[in-house]
């Protein structure tokens, strides 16, 4: 018999499209019935009794969290779900407070398996509580990979050596959307600049250290594939893939600026900052060296160096009285200034400084290798962070341009309109089917 699941959401729409969405009767689940708010969905739980509620957290009328505590006290065994539009701490905070199995942004599960891999996991969870019982699964072939928990702590024994278990690590690695053998992986530290101060906030680690989760994964996941693994020394590792759409800019260039938005949302988030180490990309079975690298330089390098992101690509470790010295071809060295520091002001005289070149020599193969003037790429890297911002944050037009390194709003909106053919307002405006699906379910 599959195990039965209940939707509650106000929205017809995304209803309807979590029904379309997921592949029930392969994962051995039943879509028992849906609900539009939290007392029609307590009614409908006496009727369905479900092993599995997908709940909005918002609702008019009777609220997911009126519902989903007085659906716990009744039915103590039913997993529930949170689909939200809102990536506030303070609304998962109130999930994990419930007890609720996962927390998902209805943004997030558009075009990806996340929320397969939750109900996958879920599915396992059910199997085995009722072998624990004594009482007989359903017929189906149950998950057999490891749960996201168990996979985390596999990749973790096997960054700290134990490179035995690198072919257990391929299936559960693929399924999860990060085949290791597809190509080079780009290793990452999250280093926070003042864990302590967080958790007086907080108080919960395990709180804490979920909500942080949760932004990494999101945002991660949004340009690429990847996996947060479990914090150790309050550092968070990412490990990750990432796929260009154009030449313009590289996947070490894009890595770099998944940084920069991690950076920019544990600020604007947990209110708090944090220190991005990054290594270059590397063979699966590089890794644990990578690994090994990357927290030496956290522990030498992290009293000195906050809210920022360290870039360790071409880092060789330091030999005995030596100064190692990374060989970086110039534009690499330029590019990747360029996307750390596009919020300040950068000349040519600081990049030629930096590579060693003169300017003309400098600007030549630059030039040669992108096809673009250093001018040019700066402008474009400052109005790519801008159509994110404008888009993700709701941020006002002249705050954006501050963030992105322009002092003068209208020469913004004239630089802005000038690369995108819009206005940095009916840019917006156009755009905004990207957000209407997280817009249409907002109370």
């Amino acid at each position: 018999m599959a195990y039965k699941v209940m939707l509650v959401d106000d929205d017809s729409l995304v209803r309807m499209g979590l029904r379309h969405s997921v592949d029930w009767s392969a994962k051995n689940l039943e879509l028992a019935g849906e609900a539009a708010d939290g007392g029609e969905a307590l009614e409908l739980m006496d009727v369905l009794k479900p092993d599995i509620v997908l709940s909005d957290m918002y609702m008019p009328k009777y609220d997911g969290i009126k519902f989903i505590q007085k659906a716990q006290a009744r039915y103590p065994e039913t997993i529930f779900v949170v689909l939200s539009c809102h990536n506030d701490f303070q609304y998962i905070k109130e999930s994990l407070r419930l007890g609720v199995y996962d927390y998902l942004l209805k943004s997030s599960i558009v075009n990806s398996d996340e929320l397969d891999r939750v109900l996958d996991n879920i599915v396992h969870l059910l199997a085995e509580r009722e072998h624990a019982a004594g009482s007989p699964a359903p017929s189906q072939n149950t998950v057999q990979d490891p749960s996201g928990r168990e996979l985390k702590g596999m990749l973790s024994s096997y960054l700290n050596g134990q490179t035995d278990l690198a072919p257990l690590l391929v299936p559960p690695m693929t399924s999860a959307g990060l085949n290791p053998l597809s190509g080079p992986l780009y290793l990452v530290g999250v280093a926070f600049d003042n864990y302590a101060g967080m958790l007086s906030v907080f108080r919960d680690p395990s709180l804490l250290d979920y909500g942080i989760e949760n932004i990494l994964n999101e945002i991660v996941n949004e340009h690429g594939n990847g996996l947060v693994i479990p914090a150790k020394n309050n550092v968070f590792y990412i490990l990750m893939n990432v796929v260009t759409k154009n030449s313009f800019i590289t996947a070490d260039d894009k890595v770099l600026s998944i940084c920069e938005w991690i950076r920019i949302s544990i600020k604007n988030n947990l209110k708090s900052t944090c220190t991005l180490y990054v290594t270059s990309g590397a063979d699966f079975d590089a890794l644990p060296d990578r690994y090994s690298v990357l927290n030496a330089e956290i522990a030498k390098r992290h009293a000195h160096n906050l809210d920022t992101i360290i870039d360790l690509r071409g880092f060789a470790p330091e030999e005995p009285n030596k100064t190692a010295a990374p060989a970086t071809d110039p534009v690499d060295a330029c590019i990747g200034y360029i996307l750390l520091h596009y919020r300040e002001k950068i000349s040519l005289d600081d990049l030629a400084a930096l590579t060693g070149l003169s300017k003309f020599h400098l600007c030549k193969r630059f030039k040669d290798r992108t096809n673009s003037s250093i001018v040019n790429y700066i402008l474009q890297v400052r109005i790519d962070q801008a159509k994110e911002l404008l888009l993700r944050n709701r941020n006002k037009v002249f705050v954006v341009a501050n963030l992105v390194g322009f002092n003068d709003v209208s020469y913004f909106n004239r630089a802005f309109k000038k690369m995108t053919g819009l206005s940095p307002t009916e840019y917006v405006d156009k755009n905004s089917s990207l957000l209407t699906n997280e817009d249409s379910s907002a109370e």
